[in-house]
């Protein structure tokens, strides 16, 4: 399987190779490369219909171009950078993407082979997940009723314009209602950013920084990204990694999956999806509290420990303070592991970063090779949700509202393996109280139990204090996204 044609699929693909066009031209756009923008609606449905109207419907979305592949997103994002108007005289930067996901109920409805996958056949919100979710009956709706109103497939519509999205969501509500399917729920995601455009999340924090990297182009800044690190590193006496995080991963062992319905060989991605409604209230003042433990003058520290990053994305592993963006587009560092922390006496093995990325701390504490930790790893999509009383133009700024709830994150990532991946991520590492050494205690993001905190940067003594319990989990599902020859070929 590790070539298509002449295409290597187990090294980051160059999308500007003509012998990649047939390739990216078959499997959905946001796999491989974001789609990057920060307005979308999810548009969870049911199907109700006849099933071969139902199977024709998903074949035109494919046929006609309504879904968008992974070539028609680069051809999208070029010309957003040369400021060209889409196809449709969209202006640019304001054409529409869309992805299409089927769960393992919507493949049985249509009677279909369902892609090879436990987890995923046996859905989210089976009693032996083992995840630490509440139970399926306390979600929330759409999530809460499996038998009932069972989620069949999943429609993401993403536009920067949020004009141009409502505009594409009720196109799409009317065109498949003709085919029975029914929309039982909805969801809109509103991305943040702070003052240097980097996406941030509700609590304030830069995210999505380290993801495993699947083109050669986001692999090239990486690389520039990383130069420019440790100039900056050098400059102020930082310490620099023996051997640094490595973003670069084989696309057929971290996504692509064989895609059962496809004729010609195409591939697809299980999708993992999940509401995750965050407490800022509750987190702030909680941050604020173990700020007081800290010597005066470090009070920042306090949220760079919890989640291993100061607000600007700055790694607390590798700095004391805050030093801002480094890189050639801003962009945070990333060029490090933890073997200038191995200890955990500047970045806690409990931080949020470091307990879903060890960063080495897998082969140090175990003798494991690096695999063992790049093989669980995964690329995030995700994309927060709900608005805030005091952000403007999509800005979060210190000035912003503390909801207790109504907003949060739409997690969103691509497996090859949800076992393997996402599973293993959350219940072996994220909330394991032993993971990865000693007793550091559960993910303080997502995590049920109180932890130890270096009260000086660098070592000395630990203060304690109970962080957990402001995120909570209101729903998801597990979904494939097919090739677009495995959904034409459903037509009847």
């Amino acid at each position: 399987m590790s070539e298509v044609g002449n295409l290597d699929l187990s090294q980051p693909i160059d999308l500007n190779d003509p012998g990649a066009s047939a390739f990216l031209g078959d499997l959905q756009g946001n796999i491989l490369k974001s789609h990057g923008r920060r307005k979308t609606t999810n548009l969870f449905v049911t199907f109700t219909g006849e099933v071969a109207d139902t199977k024709a419907l998903l074949a035109s979305l494919a046929a006609d171009g309504t879904i968008t592949s992974a070539a028609e997103q680069k051809k999208q994002r070029d010309r957003k950078e040369n400021g060209q108007p889409g196809p449709k005289g969209e202006a640019p930067g304001e054409e529409t993407a869309t992805f299409l996901f089927l769960s393992a109920q919507g493949y049985s409805y249509i009677g279909e082979t369902a892609p090879e996958d436990e987890p995923f056949q046996k859905g989210m919100g089976r009693a032996d997940a083992d995840l630490g979710d509440p139970a399926q009956s306390a979600w929330d709706e759409p999530f809460n009723a499996p038998s009932e109103a069972p989620i069949h497939a999943l429609l993401i519509l993403a536009n920067e314009n949020s004009s141009s999205l409502d505009k594409a969501a009720s196109d799409m509500q009317e065109r498949i209602v003709s085919a029975g399917i029914r929309v039982v729920g909805k969801i809109d995601g509103r991305g943040l950013k702070n003052g240097n455009g980097h996406d941030v999340e509700h609590f304030g924090y830069v995210d999505g920084i380290s993801q495993p990297l699947l083109t050669c182009s986001d692999v090239q800044e990486a690389s520039d990204n990383a130069t420019a690190a440790n100039a900056k590193a050098d400059s102020l006496g930082a310490p620099k990694s023996v051997k640094p995080f490595d973003p670069s991963f084989s696309p057929e062992a971290t996504v692509l999956v064989p895609d059962p319905l496809s004729p010609k060989g195409g591939f697809g991605s299980f999708f993992v999806f999940r509401q995750l409604e965050q407490n800022v209230d509750g987190f702030k003042k909680a941050e604020a509290e173990l700020g007081k433990l800290l010597p005066k003058g470090q009070e920042e520290r306090a949220g760079a420990m919890i989640v291993g990053r100061f607000e600007d994305g700055t790694p607390v592993a590798r700095y004391g303070e805050e030093i801002g963006p480094i890189g050639p587009k801003g962009t945070p560092d990333n060029h490090f592991s933890y073997d200038i922390d191995p200890d955990g006496e500047k970045c806690p093995f409990q931080a949020h970063i470091r307990k879903t990325n060890p960063r080495g701390d897998v082969e140090r504490q175990f003798g494991a090779g690096p695999e063992a930790e790049r093989r669980v790893l995964f690329p995030r999509r995700g994309v927060t949700y709900g608005s805030r009383e005091t952000h403007d133009d999509d800005v979060l700024n210190e000035d912003a509202s503390h909801p207790s709830g109504g907003v949060g994150l739409l997690f969103m990532a691509y497996n090859k393996d949800i076992a393997r991946q996402f599973e293993f991520m959350q219940r072996d590492w994220a909330n394991s109280p032993t993971f990865v050494t000693g007793n550091p205690g559960i993910d303080p993001i997502i995590g049920q139990s109180g932890q130890s905190w270096p009260e000086n940067h660098g070592g000395g003594a630990k203060v304690v204090h109970d962080f957990h319990g402001f995120v909570r989990m209101k729903g998801g599902e597990y979904f494939f996204a097919p090739s677009l020859s495995g959904l034409q070929a459903l037509h009847p």
